[in-house]
């Protein structure tokens, strides 16, 4: 399946850009690959901000005033806890534009942008139950007029050339489907400057632009395919875990808190936990303390902390989902649902949300 993803992905990139491409950049593009995480696919569209030698109306784009596609090909770099920070790279292109009203030259083409790097920082911190993962984005590449041609009032046809150093951000969220694959909506700003153009022959014909402004407001939708070898090689949810946040932080968590009114206060904090799953049942323990507290706050005593026995139940596995279903013993009616989280596992319960670690191989 890898191979498959990296074709397709060469594909779209090498369509979108053929004269990049040359057999040195395809080598270390099959180097690079090795390391990759995941592709993503999106319909694009988008709304010149300005234009003065440009229009957008009366196209077929639908829903805006360009629109087109992307490839991206992302790699996972160390992150902070908490969140997910990813790099990549990947080709674009926009068609829709035209000559301005009354302009006495008629412009026909599509703008592509190859290649495009770009960087994403993502909040998996409270992630639970499939839940949706906000996103923002930076990016830097270069964009070029992609067969664009120009004819004026006497038939003459023109080449149009010409390149610049584009730049933008974006803000996205994401969320899992099945499995491997998930959906993501991104809005952003591109900004793009040709503050030249390049004919294909002299003279310019009156009224011919020297110039194109097409920054743009843009909005993707796509679908993000995972083909890291660690998402399909997850560990078996089958062991143990321990415990690594507590309701999105860091450990000692607060699991309930008591400030009675002119007197000091009591904090139950988690400092630890672990959760046992066996073919049919599962246990999660907490290492749980009492904190006395003074009226500003501050800690009286801190003693040590002590195993609680927090959820016991039933273990029933959605194979096709790939997720757990606990049934707990002390509220029947309760059903639990763990997901991967990368390579943790996050559950529901009692209110907080429970991330643990694998414990071993």
């Amino acid at each position: 399946m890898r191979a498959r993803f990296f074709l397709l992905a060469l594909f779209l990139i090498r369509w979108s850009a053929p004269d990049l491409l040359t057999g040195q950049d395809l080598t270390f593009l099959t180097n690079v690959f090795k390391s990759v995480n995941s592709i993503t696919l999106s319909d694009d569209h988008g709304w010149l901000t300005s234009h003065p030698n440009v229009s957008t109306a009366g196209r077929d784009c639908g829903m805006g005033n360009l629109c087109g596609g992307s490839a991206k090909i992302l790699f996972d770099v160390t992150s902070p806890k908490r969140y997910q920070v990813q790099v990549g790279f990947g080709a674009s292109y926009f068609r829709g534009m035209h000559e301005s009203p009354g302009s006495p030259v008629e412009v026909r083409g599509a703008l592509r942008s190859f290649p495009t790097i770009f960087a994403y920082l993502k909040d998996t911190g409270r992630r639970v139950d499939r839940g949706i993962d906000p996103y923002i984005g930076v990016n830097f590449g270069i964009s070029e007029l992609w067969n664009v041609q120009a004819y004026d009032s006497s038939g003459t046809e023109y080449a149009l050339k010409a390149q610049t150093f584009d730049y933008g951000v974006s803000m996205g969220f994401y969320r899992p489907v099945y499995r491997s694959f998930g959906v993501f909506v991104e809005g952003g700003y591109r900004r793009r400057q040709f503050a030249s153009v390049d004919w294909s022959s002299s003279p310019v014909p009156p009224g011919g632009p020297r110039a194109f402004h097409l920054d743009a407001y843009t909005l993707s939708v796509g679908l993000q395919v995972r083909i890291s070898e660690a998402a399909r090689t997850a560990p078996a949810y089958k062991g143990a875990w321990l415990l690594s946040r507590f309701d999105g932080k860091e450990l000692p968590g607060v699991l309930e808190q008591h400030q009675p009114t002119g007197a000091g206060g009591e904090r139950t904090e988690v400092i630890n936990g672990t959760l046992q799953i066996d073919s049919s049942t599962y246990r999660i323990t907490i290492w749980r303390r009492k904190v006395t507290l003074d009226t500003s706050g501050g800690v009286v005593s801190s003693p040590d902390p002590e195993p609680v026995i927090y959820d016991t139940g039933r273990v029933e596995e959605d194979r096709e989902e790939d997720r757990l279903i606990l049934r707990s013993a002390k509220v029947p009616s309760d059903v639990i649902q763990v997901f991967r989280v990368e390579s943790d596992v996050a559950c529901f319960v009692n209110g907080h949300i429970l991330q643990f670690r694998r414990v071993g191989p």
